[in-house]
């Protein structure tokens, strides 16, 4: 029985390998709704007939471009993945603020898709009301 200190291992702990999933399901929580939910609130608004604001024109375009290029937006995330994967397992603290920006990114994101939804609608109840 030695004592001498063993190198730590190379394989990732339950934690890291949850913390490195964070982009994965952050990367989907933000395409999916992207792709479904955001066409029919644009339907809606066009049938309305209504000015938007910037931030919704902001979010139907990424929409937009999301499902017309999907062939590329496709591979994007899986490379940023990809990199989050190769380039934050290798060092703890890395992996640890990859996934504290990956988490803001993805809370402004959010912030700003519900702010760009749900802003014209005083204007679609204004129109109701008349």
């Amino acid at each position: 029985m030695s004592d001498a200190p063993t190198a730590p291992s190379a394989c990732p702990t339950v934690l890291e390998r949850a913390v490195a999933s964070v982009p994965v399901f952050l990367l989907l929580t933000l395409f999916l709704p992207a792709c479904l939910v955001v066409p029919k609130f644009e339907r809606m608004f066009r049938e309305m007939e209504c000015n938007l604001p910037l931030t919704t024109t902001l979010v139907l375009s990424i929409s937009h471009i999301l499902t017309s290029f999907w062939y590329v937006a496709a591979p994007a995330a899986v490379g940023v993945v990809w990199v989050f994967f190769s380039w934050g397992c290798k060092r703890r603290a890395r992996m640890w603020c990859l996934a504290a920006f990956a988490l803001v990114a993805f809370l402004i994101a959010v912030g700003i898709g519900m702010a760009g939804l749900y802003l014209p609608f005083p204007h679609i109840m204004e129109k109701i009301g008349e």
